[in-house]
């Protein structure tokens, strides 16, 4: 007969379906690592690209399919995501985003001195060939001034998020890896 826990007497746990106490894996958990690094670059990532897109490079011409996508629904289906996704965000966790626009703009530098003449520039802002200066400014901007005010805006909404699991999900907290194997808000809400 299997049990739900330790057996007495001895260490040895029985394995059963639901079991949420066993410890993670190290590849678990680096996989889990990763999730949450590549999750809060995301997030930050779409804030930024879209207000990137709309302050310096929208130019009143008519919006593509691809522009829709890439600049409207992106931020909105992030911050949907935010809500429903128990993964914990802490402010030190920022830098990720962070490092990831550094490591983009050196992208960009390498992709301007090697890619043939006519495709080198990604975004006009970025002509790194006729304006360097201006080239370095925008990118200070958004590396320095746009990525943590995105990171800020990111935390706000996880903040939003755990007081919705508080109040409505009577007082659990969803930060933590049980949490997120188990779901988000949804899960949160409508099982108890």
């Amino acid at each position: 007969m299997a049990s739900d826990g330790p057996v007495r007497g001895t260490h040895a746990v029985t394995p059963h379906r639901g079991n949420r106490n066993q410890p993670l894996s190290s590849n678990r958990r680096a996989l889990l690592g990763f999730q949450v690094f590549s999750w809060n670059v995301a997030c930050v990532g779409s804030l930024v690209i879209v207000t990137v897109f709309w302050v310096a490079l929208f130019d009143n011409t008519p919006l593509t399919s691809t522009d829709v996508n890439a600049h409207i629904l992106i931020a909105p289906i992030m911050a949907i995501d935010q809500l429903l996704v128990a993964t914990k965000f802490e402010r030190k966790q920022m830098l990720a985003s962070f490092s990831f626009s550094i490591v983009y703009v050196a992208f960009n530098i390498i992709f301007f001195l090697t890619a043939p003449e006519d495709e080198r520039v990604i975004y006009g802002q970025m002509d790194w060939g006729e304006s360097v200066g201006n080239s370095a400014a925008f990118a200070a901007v958004v590396a320095f001034v746009l990525v943590p005010l995105g990171g800020l805006i990111h935390y706000c909404v996880f903040r939003l998020r755990e007081y919705i699991y508080e109040t409505c999900g009577s007082g659990s907290r969803p930060s933590s890896h049980s949490d997120i194997e188990k779901g988000g808000v949804v899960t949160a809400i409508f099982s108890r």
